[in-house]
């Protein structure tokens, strides 16, 4: 199990925190996973593709929780007070994940990924949780992080390339994307 305690990260604007997944939470993760599933087609899963309700996705926070090298972790942002003073309450708006090889022979290597609301972008979440990924990679002795990102995501590909994941191939019309028919995926990685 890969974790650590939900912190404000200094990079992010105010309001915003990182904390790992946690199964408590998991009705409020159903919910902002099938948001951010049905704001975009770069995602391979759709949103019914998704857990289908609290329990399953308890199910698969826990999964990851006791899964050695394994991390979901998450985004959330509390509103500033309201006239009256109160605090909004706090909504996940990102996440990203971790998965290890599931071989021997492959532990050391992790898929990755990231995602955040339309209305979150550009605060710098998907740069802070992917270096959140990156320290608990390395702390579990991963060598490599692996992702795809479809072709016609060129926000995704600027931050991937931003962050040194290298492009090492391509997935011809491997994936049925709306609006699009079928597009390639970029195959990318980042050596520790």
């Amino acid at each position: 199990m890969t974790s650590g305690v939900g912190t404000a990260d200094d990079s992010l604007p105010d309001g915003y925190v990182i904390r790992p997944a946690d199964p408590a939470e998991a009705e409020a993760l159903r919910r902002f996973g099938a948001q951010l599933l049905g704001e975009t087609e770069f995602f391979l899963r759709e949103p019914a593709e998704r857990a289908r309700d609290a329990a399953e996705m308890a199910g698969v926070i826990r999964t990851f929780a006791r899964t050695d090298g394994a991390l979901m972790v998450n985004g959330w942002y509390r509103a500033p007070a309201d006239g009256d003073g109160r605090d909004a309450d706090e909504v996940p708006v990102a996440e990203a994940v971790m998965i290890p090889g599931r071989l021997r022979r492959t532990r050391a290597v992790a898929t990755v990924g990231v995602g955040v609301l339309r209305a979150h972008w550009g605060r710098g979440l998907a740069r802070a949780l992917m270096r959140r990924i990156e320290a608990a990679a390395r702390a579990a002795g991963h060598r490599r992080l692996e992702l795809s990102v479809f072709a016609p995501n060129m926000r995704a590909r600027r931050l991937y390339e931003g962050l040194g994941y290298d492009h090492e191939g391509i997935k011809r019309r491997s994936v049925d994307l709306p609006g699009h028919g079928p597009v390639d995926e970029w195959l990318m990685a980042k050596l520790l």
